[in-house]
This record gives C-alpha cells, sequence and structure tokens, in this order.
C-alpha cells in the first residue's frame, strides 16, 4: 500500500515558492516604510524605526532558515548530522520568538502613542471649553515631521 505523493509535492512545491515570495514582499513593504520615514510622511520614532529594521532582518533571517532546512539541505546530511539541522531549526524558532516580541513591543509603542494623542486631545478640548470657544492658542513647540 503507497500512499499518494502528489498531494504532499504540491505542498512542498507550494512552500518553496511561498518563502522567497514571502521574503520580497517583507523586503518591499520594507523599503516603502523606509522612503516613508526619510521624507518625513511616516512620523514614527528612531526607536520604533530601528525596531521594524530588525524585525525586518528576523523576518528575512526566518524564511531563509526555513527555506534552508526544507529544501537546500540533502537527505543524507540530515542523517550524518542530526545536531546541525536540529541547531538550523532552533534558529529558526528562536528568530520566530524573537520576531513575535519585537512586533509586541512596537505594538506597545504604538498604543501608547495613541494614547497619548488622545490625551493631548481631550486636553486641547477641555483648554477650549474653559477659555468659552476662543481659539485654543498654538503649541509652543510643534512636533515637525523628520526630513
Amino acid at each position: 500500500m503507497q500512499a499518494d505523493t502528489g498531494q504532499g509535492e504540491t505542498r512542498v512545491a507550494f512552500v518553496a515558492v511561498l518563502l522567497p515570495a514571502a521574503a520580497l514582499i517583507i523586503t518591499c513593504l520594507f523599503v516603502l516604510e523606509v522612503l516613508k520615514y526619510r521624507s518625513g510622511l511616516a512620523v514614527i520614532s528612531p526607536r520604533r524605526f530601528r525596531l521594524r529594521f530588525a524585525a525586518w532582518l528576523l523576518a528575512l533571517l526566518l524564511c531563509f532558515t526555513v527555506f534552508v532546512a526544507m529544501f537546500v539541505i540533502p537527505s543524507s546530511f540530515v542523517a550524518r548530522h542530526p545536531g546541525v539541522v536540529l541547531g538550523l531549526w532552533t534558529l529558526g524558532l528562536v528568530t520566530g520568538v524573537a520576531l513575535i516580541w519585537i512586533m509586541l513591543v512596537d505594538i506597545q509603542d504604538v498604543e501608547d502613542r495613541i494614547k497619548q494623542r488622545e490625551s493631548e486631545i481631550w486636553r486641547d478640548f477641555a483648554r477650549m471649553l474653559a477659555s468659552g470657544g476662543e481659539k485654543p492658542r498654538e503649541p509652543e513647540n510643534p512636533e515637525q515631521p523628520k526630513a
């Protein structure tokens, strides 16, 4: 009794195409992020930009690690050096966990910025009500977008 390998081969081929495509899409999105950051369209802190740069590197490393482990290493090497292959998959696992952690830190920074902006809106609204509806004064040090 032999199992049908056609479906398995299709899945493997799908993953073989998906990983490089994911790396390319991730890189394109990061390039767009860099262009927005440099032009001043995306006003984010340098810390958040560094977090996104690190996430981009880790995502590429994860795609590369999985691709190498699945498609580059021959099965004869796996049989002779299981520790190396285990190390490669461990690197992928650690990379994935680090990527998730960086994304959670970035999400927390975004939430903190949203809360800060909401409190500024409510503070300005309270000032406007206290002044009797007059035009609120301009802030002393407005935040300028990066050039």
